[in-house]
């Protein structure tokens, strides 16, 4: 499967989203905008001139605020200009000339669209972008390894199977599968014959199935349920063009925004009308009296400086009679909207376990170089399960449970999951733990909690009768690499971030546990001592558990309630509760502590935990 890694993970975006570069129609604003968001925006250089195209990367860079960004490039190899061939496609265009006023004589000829070549490189070098991404293949070798001694990462598309396994061949980091669907340039380039090309749903899982790196899909990609199906298919990501025509960030010009807002938008055609390239757009006077396919028209890209006029001229009428009005297949859901709303609602489609594996991935690295990680608003918001699913993947990929986690949390009222988190035990008892926060960090938040180590099974005849002991526990959760995650049915993350560890105190007989009431339980007190490095002491007390853990537990223990839930969920994870397992019950104190405090925990009638913050 193509979810290892994760896009996001390889690209360093929040979203598995690329914005599709889309030349005449966006410049950097709309990219930048798709960044901010939580995606991968990308800025279409192929027909910009030098100095238009470094004042679009030195803008990129400098409001980019270190996020990932693409610049695209077409790898066409230029053709030939066959002086026959260009007066034919003149000769075409004629009566149409002189319904304009135009004369012949003053249009000059030119490619229209640069491929990525040396002098590029030295422009783009100084500016390091994150991603490079290429159209039409890929170019030279030695082009290709100086993009990649910048550190960037390499896209290419792909619109058959063959050159996606040519693509690999060559070392990219990710296949975009382009479907029929697309609006915009055929990426084709092994071959010209149309009928090779086939549509997103049906190219997207054979190019899953016969590559091993990740398969972005790009044509119909639209609205939340495409991504979905996408997803469904196999895709590590999506990459949407369409979907942004109509957002203010975009210059898409005001016939094109018309026309996509039109009925005219339902009937789209291939074309070579416009540059030479096939490519899909909205069906206007042009293809229909010169012919989308059946034309005249000079190999890509030279067809373009001879239609230009036209265009011009009939743009200044309000008229998109020569205007490539490039579109996909499905601009149903083309909204004015923002890029930052279009993204959002792109993301709801993506899956829960790829929304795990990337957010989980990104922590675990996080947590390896001791860099932070802020995930953006693109996210829908995170179930109790679907965080302690995150806590889980990353302590899996960071090796802290090679044998399967054992302890267990609840989360809500209708969730239980196992929660891995490495156990540390003070030895001897009476010395502190010494906790490291990440570098660059200064504080943290504690936990405080009760832990029950399982003797049995619980039942649901006598549940508490399957506590062994009880203990006292503390967990580290601050470690701001998930700040700003939006998980309200999670407090934790919620807060500041994923847990950092489980600190066990020294185990008692949980007899007097397993007779409480739920007052007893309401009852029951915590007290969390600081000492800070200046010698100042704050005491802080908590009575009863976390308001969202009490809520419909009858009593706080959570073990009545694990035992019937734990039937329920088919035993839940790893063959269900058993004995030795540990279940800790929801926060009694939360504190905020800092470097260098000394820190007392600890519940009436139990033996404390130290521990200090270094």
């Amino acid at each position: 499967m193509s979810f290892t890694p994760a896009l996001t993970h390889l690209l360093g975006t929040a979203l598995p989203i690329v914005q599709a570069p889309m030349a005449g129609a966006q410049g950097s604003a709309l990219a930048l905008a798709v960044c901010q968001a939580g995606g991968l925006g990308s800025l279409p250089a192929a027909a910009l001139s030098p100095d238009a195209l470094r004042a679009e990367l030195a803008v990129m860079a400098a409001q980019s605020q270190g996020l990932p960004w693409n610049v695209n490039f077409f790898a066409h190899v230029p053709p030939v200009p066959v002086p026959e061939q260009e007066a034919a496609w003149r000769r075409s265009l004629a009566p149409f000339y002189a319904e304009h006023g135009i004369d012949p004589a003053s249009i000059t000829t030119g490619p229209g669209r640069s491929p990525f070549s040396d002098e590029l490189a030295d422009l783009v070098a100084p500016f390091r972008p994150p991603v490079v991404s290429f159209h039409f293949g890929l170019p030279s070798p030695a082009l290709l390894a100086r993009v990649r001694a910048w550190g960037a990462k390499v896209l290419s598309s792909a619109t058959t199977v063959e050159e996606a396994l040519w693509l690999q061949a060559q070392g990219v980091d990710a296949i975009i599968a382009q479907g029929l669907e697309a609006g915009g340039h055929r990426g084709f380039f092994l071959t010209r014959d149309l009928s090779t090309q086939m549509g997103t749903f049906a190219l997207l899982p054979q190019i899953v199935q016969a590559v091993s790196v990740p398969v972005i899909a790009a044509g119909g990609i639209v609205d939340a349920h495409s991504v979905a199906a996408a997803f469904a298919l196999g895709a590590a990501g999506v990459q949407a063009g369409t979907a942004y025509l109509l957002c203010p960030e975009a210059t898409t010009s005001a016939v094109h925004r018309a026309a996509l807002q039109s009925e005219a938008a339902r009937h789209t055609a291939l074309t070579t009308l416009f540059t030479g390239g096939a490519a899909r757009g909205i069906v206007n006077r042009a293809m229909r009296e010169l012919g989308a396919l059946d034309n005249q028209a000079p190999a890509f890209p030279l067809a373009t400086s001879a239609i230009a006029p036209l265009r011009a001229a009939a743009e200044r009428a309000g008229r998109g009679d020569f205007t490539p009005l490039w579109s996909g297949q499905n601009a149903s859901a083309c909204r004015a909207v923002s890029a930052a709303e279009v993204t959002r609602s792109l993301a709801q489609g993506v899956p829960a376990s790829t929304r795990i594996t990337a957010i989980a991935q990104s922590l675990a690295h996080a947590h390896r170089t001791g860099s932070t990680w802020q995930p953006t608003e693109g996210w829908t918001e995170l179930s109790a399960a679907e965080a302690y699913a995150i806590q889980a993947s990353v302590a899996k990929a960071l090796g802290w449970f090679p044998d399967g986690p054992r302890a267990w949390k609840v989360g809500g009222t209708t969730d239980i999951s196992a929660a891995p988190l490495p156990e540390v035990r003070p030895s001897p008892a009476s010395q502190p733990v010494t906790w490291v926060l990440p570098a660059g960090q200064d504080e943290v938040l504690i936990e405080a909690e009760l832990a029950f180590r399982l003797a049995s099974a619980p039942n649901e005849a006598d549940p508490m009768a399957c506590i062994g002991t009880v203990c006292v526990s503390v967990e580290l959760i601050g470690t701001r690499l998930a700040e700003g995650l939006s998980a309200p049915a999670n407090w934790k993350l919620a807060d500041q971030g994923v847990h950092a560890g489980l600190l066990i105190g020294e185990a008692q007989p949980a007899a007097r546990f397993t007779a409480f009431t739920p007052s007893d339980w309401q009852a029951q007190a915590c007290h969390i001592r600081v000492q800070g490095p200046d010698g100042a002491v704050a005491v802080h007390e908590g009575r009863g558990s976390h308001p969202a853990i009490l809520s419909g537990l009858q009593p706080l223990g959570t073990l009545p309630w694990l035992a019937r839930h734990a039937r329920a969920q088919g035993q839940c994870q790893n063959s269900g509760l058993r004995s030795g397992d540990l279940v800790t019950t929801g926060a009694w104190l939360v504190v905020k502590v800092r470097r260098g405090d000394l820190v007392d925990v600890g519940f009436d009638g139990l033996p404390g935990v130290r521990l200090c913050i270094a």
